[in-house]
């Protein structure tokens, strides 16, 4: 059953590269374009949707594929644990906190390395198209922040994803976090106008184009044109990390309060 997780693992990850390689390809493959900043390459792949993209559905497609396929591959863990495992999960584990505790680390755990494992695919894909690397360490701050903003962002949404499957099928709770994730990104637009509000929203929160005023490449900077005023990455930071651990403490709340096997024999 091991092996079988660790092939699985594998796949995913390769199918994961395989996509940010065809977006990379898309965005970051003339280099003089970028001023030959391998910086840019990250900035241009994982700062999310700008909000000219509704402009062009093309543009936000290939923007929200990725982040959609690293959800659907986060998703259904818990289900999958649970359903496999459920006979040795109590006697193993003793409560259905300590689970809990387990499935949430395991979750953020796979959500950083894949994302270890995405930001040094783009840094092997800049350097062998001829990037040169940013001089000075404030120059590595945008991928620093692209980082935690993409693993507390996606983290966030696959918890609640593997949350509903316990209740739903793993696809059901995928489709209906995926609308609710576009709803509320279309929401985020029509009132980008009220930038404090907007930025409230969790999926504003992880979209480095949704930030103003950040450390960015000067040839990205008139993809920034359209963020909603200035927004601090540390709030976003905050933010999403509360929005985790609150989602955390009811999903504590309520599975202590129902029995396990039947929510998911009722799902």
């Amino acid at each position: 059953m091991r092996y079988k997780k660790y092939v699985s693992g594998a796949g995913q990850l390769i199918l994961a590269l395989l996509l940010y390689g065809l977006l990379l390809y898309r965005n970051c493959s003339v280099p003089q374009m970028w001023d030959n900043d391998a910086a840019a390459c990250f900035v241009m792949v994982f700062s999310g949707v700008r909000i000219d993209a509704f402009e062009d559905p093309m543009a936000l497609f290939l923007g929200l594929l990725p982040l959609l396929l690293v959800l659907y591959l986060l998703s259904g863990q818990m289900r999958r644990d649970f359903v496999i495992s459920y006979t040795y999960v109590f006697t193993r584990l003793g409560t259905k906190a300590a689970w809990l505790n387990q499935q949430v680390f395991s979750l953020l755990a796979r959500t950083a390395i894949l994302y270890l494992a995405l930001f040094a695919g783009t840094f092997a894909f800049s350097m062998a198209y001829g990037y040169r690397l940013p001089a000075g360490g404030t120059a590595w701050l945008p991928v620093l922040y692209l980082y935690i903003l993409n693993v507390l962002g996606v983290f966030f949404f696959a918890l609640l994803i593997n949350l509903l499957s316990l209740k739903w099928d793993t696809a059901k709770a995928f489709l209906a976090v995926a609308a609710g994730y576009l709803l509320l990104l279309a929401f985020a637009v029509f009132f980008r106008e009220q930038a404090f509000f907007a930025m409230l929203l969790p999926v504003t929160q992880s979209m480095y184009f949704w930030h103003g005023g950040v450390p960015a490449p000067e040839a990205c900077r008139p993809y920034f044109l359209y963020a909603p005023g200035q927004s601090s990455v540390a709030v976003s930071i905050v933010l999403l990390a509360l929005y985790s651990l609150a989602l955390y403490l009811w999903a504590r709340f309520y599975i202590n309060r129902h029995d396990l096997i039947e929510i998911v024999t009722e799902g």
